[in-house]
């Protein structure tokens, strides 16, 4: 999901494809409602994986295809309405040192949680396709309310459906099993993401990799563990954005 992942989503989100049914949702006493208000209040701030990826790098156990990569994140909710884009929305920004500097922003958009016509929420990425136009556009929050779909790319193949824990501690949720597929011109050959995200109170997991028809990961870490991206104190700057 985070920097790295632009170049395959670039495609994939171009893509409409129609995955298979997923299996009715657990029993939970919490509903829909009830986890996009957790959602409201857990995904927001400034995220980094830096304590894995300083122990992935210190550990000569760990092979250097299963090293996690330091990655930065920005999470600001969208606080005013935008009639085009319906749910709740995050916009999300990624950065190669955590800094809002221009020329290291590698990825700029926003996560739409919704809830979908199977009455479970949704998380849906739309990245837009005009990067430089909308970097920081936290910054200027009168802007969001201006958005139109045409604006993004996005494919409905890559929701993850989202499943509370029963506990409220966190949010896990898979995308559907072969939904969100591209053919890569590189490789001649189809990919498909391997991906799900869990969300917590100071804490957003994403494994965000795509695999082959024989399960051998080709882009993104080929280690079972997930980005682990934990959220970082405010800082005084934030103030009023996030």
């Amino acid at each position: 999901m985070i920097s790295g992942r632009k170049a395959a989503f670039a495609i994939a989100w171009l893509l409409s494809i129609a995955g298979p049914a997923l299996p009715a949702p657990p029993e939970s006493s919490i509903g829909a409602e009830q986890t996009l208000r957790l959602i409201r209040s857990w995904v927001a701030g400034r995220y980094n994986n830096a304590l894995q990826a300083d122990q992935d790098l210190a550990d000569p156990a760990v092979p250097d295809d299963e090293k996690h990569r330091l990655m930065h994140q920005l999470f600001v909710p969208v606080l005013v309405s935008v009639p085009a884009i319906p749910g709740y929305l995050v916009f999300q920004q990624s950065s190669v040192d955590g800094t809002e500097e221009p020329a290291t922003i590698t990825r700029v958009g926003l996560l739409q949680f919704f809830v979908g016509d199977d009455s479970r929420v949704r998380q849906r990425e739309l990245n837009f396709t005009d990067l430089d136009a909308f970097k920081n556009l936290h910054r200027t929050p009168e802007r969001f309310s201006k958005l139109t779909l045409d604006q993004f790319r996005f494919d409905a193949g890559c929701d993850f459906i989202l499943t509370p824990d029963p506990s409220g501690r966190q949010i896990t949720g898979p995308m559907r099993r072969g939904a969100c597929r591209f053919f890569s011109a590189g490789l001649n050959k189809e990919l498909t993401a391997d991906d799900a995200v869990t969300i917590r109170p100071d804490a957003y997991f994403f494994l965000g990799r795509f695999v082959d028809a024989t399960g051998k990961v080709m882009w993104g870490n080929a280690s079972p563990q997930p980005v682990k991206m934990v959220r970082l104190p405010a800082r005084a700057e934030d103030a009023g954005h996030e």
